[in-house]
């Protein structure tokens, strides 16, 4: 009885909640492609596990931060109800679920931070890079097994697109996550020696990436082997570690070898049919005698761009201009998740530019709401950094630092709780491990 009691810890909960979140995401996938319902699995569970660490966190956390829990919880609850209000005005019940939804999605960010920062400093919670690693593996051979027995589903829906997603839903979802969690896997394979096994699981994982056919992964993978590469030569011409330089050369080969295969991927043909030819290797290229890569022309820079993210940039022109022209009320409270026009009510489709849908679709209350808690999180963040800067590595800037870049660029990071989990896990469980220590006195009277 006592070790099963030692087992069943807030801790393990939440790490068996982490490496669930593949399986959560299949079975999500599954439901959609077959039953295609309003609410998804996916969100009921991570809402019902949001709820559990409110409830937690207000018992938890001590006087000062549970009032401060309090007060923002209170008015963020107050804002969806008038949101809400404001929509049952403007279109009556119709797709109500539809913007309860996007509520929970673009507030699951901050509510699952503000909650989890009690519950890791009551309980002394550490979340090893073991666990996030072992949630990537996950989502890579589930990808990797799909693919090779053909039992799987198309990123994209458009058949001039290759890549598949495996039994998950959204390519760029799993995309992302693929660009956050990589980072912990990689950086920990350069800083040490690399057994069969290892070989295996980075296989595993760049099999996944070029097979997914996104844009995201692929390039957060090229991007994260080069300041691995850098960081080897950096450290090993201060630390004089020869070895450093060997890894280095490792990568480097690595680096070689995924431009190499790209052609023959999913990645490699959506970019071929992109900007060219630039990924095509035949015999001649090593030869010499390879003609130039013949690349598209674009007309104008505009239609570079549009190309580039996808035609984002004029869904946001078309989201920018009915924000604008919204009354005072949708200013404020935002335009909501659904488009009433002339009364054929229906999904509003989204910029996938995080930032901007935070602003469009929450409004001015909304976004200040989104902000306050995390930038005052942020202040606090970098406060205990300065203070113990041997907590920082390498992987958790890299692994932010890009989820802030995609969450600007694609999309599907602070509004899709799938993902959005992993950058609150990830923080906290940095902000703990330093502000934990009693010496280290709150920044500015704040309450963390």
């Amino acid at each position: 009885m006592d070790k099963l009691k030692q087992k069943l810890t807030i801790q393990n909960f939440i790490i068996v909640f982490i490496i669930l979140q593949p399986i959560i995401d299949i079975i999500t996938g599954l439901s959609v492609e077959y039953f295609h319902p309003v609410v998804t699995i996916g969100i009921v569970i991570r809402t019902i596990f949001m709820a559990f660490l409110v409830l937690l966190g207000l018992i938890k956390a001590d006087k000062k931060y549970k009032l401060w829990m309090i007060g923002y919880y209170a008015i963020l609850f107050i804002y969806m109800t008038v949101f809400l209000i404001n929509s049952y005005i403007n279109n009556g019940t119709n797709l109500i679920f539809l913007q309860v939804k996007g509520l929970i999605k673009n507030f699951y960010l901050p509510i699952i931070i503000v909650s989890l920062i009690p519950i890791f400093k009551k309980y002394n919670i550490k979340i090893d890079k073991k666990v996030l690693n072992t949630t990537l593996i996950i989502y890579a051979l589930t990808i990797c097994i799909c693919s090779f027995t053909n039992f799987s589903f198309p990123t994209y829906k458009e058949r001039d697109k290759a890549g598949t997603v495996g039994l998950f839903y959204s390519g760029n979802e799993i995309g992302a996550i693929l660009c956050i969690l990589s980072p912990f896997l990689f950086v920990e394979f350069a800083k040490r020696k690399l057994k069969i096994l290892d070989y295996l699981y980075l296989l595993l994982v760049i099999y996944a990436i070029l097979q997914v056919g996104t844009k995201v992964p692929y390039f957060g993978l090229i991007i994260l082997i080069m300041v691995i590469i850098l960081a080897c030569i950096v450290k090993g011409k201060i630390d004089k570690d020869k070895y450093l330089y060997k890894k280095a050369g490792i990568f480097f080969l690595l680096l070689i070898s995924i431009y190499l295969v790209t052609g023959l991927t999913p990645v490699g043909d959506n970019l071929t049919k992109i900007y060219g030819d630039v990924f095509v290797v035949t015999k001649d290229t090593f030869a010499g005698t390879a003609r130039p890569p013949k690349l598209t022309e674009f007309d104008s820079f505009e239609q570079f761009k549009t190309t580039t993210v996808s035609e984002r940039n004029e869904l946001l022109a078309n989201n920018k201009e009915k924000f604008i022209n919204a009354n005072i009320t949708s200013k404020i409270l935002g335009i909501g998740f659904i488009d009433n026009y002339s009364d054929n009510i229906k999904e509003l489709k989204l910029v996938e530019m995080d930032y901007y849908d935070i602003i469009f679709c929450n409004g001015i209350l909304g976004t200040i709401l989104f902000v306050v808690p995390n930038l005052i999180f942020a202040v606090a963040l970098i406060y205990y950094t300065k203070l113990d800067k041997t907590k920082i590595t390498i992987e958790q800037i890299y692994s932010i630092t890009i989820a802030l870049i995609v969450a600007l660029m694609a999309g599907h990071v602070l509004t899709a709780p799938a993902v959005s989990i992993y950058i609150a896990i990830i923080l906290v469980n940095y902000y703990c491990n330093i502000a934990g220590k009693k010496q280290y006195k709150a920044p500015l009277s704040l309450p963390i």
